[in-house]
């Protein structure tokens, strides 16, 4: 994942706020072990992250999903000041 701010101010991104759904409305929540472990980000981290203008962190994000389970959004929440995108899978 790749998340930039395009803002005029430093904002925030939380990897606690980022949710997988599937078409029934179950909500998975991300894998810390996993997401820590298997994590390489070119820039930061996005545990938590506080980024100024123009600024963008690339990383893995690691979801514990059952594998007859399908994710069909993922809910992104761009922080306190910014808006909460959800994109289809």
């Amino acid at each position: 994942m790749t998340v930039q701010n395009i803002g005029d101010y430093k904002d925030s991104i939380s990897i606690w706020d980022q949710y997988l759904y599937n078409s029934k409305g179950q909500q998975w929540s991300y894998d810390s072990g996993a997401t820590s472990n298997a994590a390489k980000y070119l820039y930061g981290s996005p545990l938590v992250e506080s980024m100024n203008p123009g600024i963008s962190i690339t990383g893995d994000i690691i979801y514990d999903v059952p594998s007859d389970q399908s994710p069909a959004t993922v809910v992104i929440d761009g922080g306190l000041f910014g808006s909460t995108k959800t994109i289809r899978l």
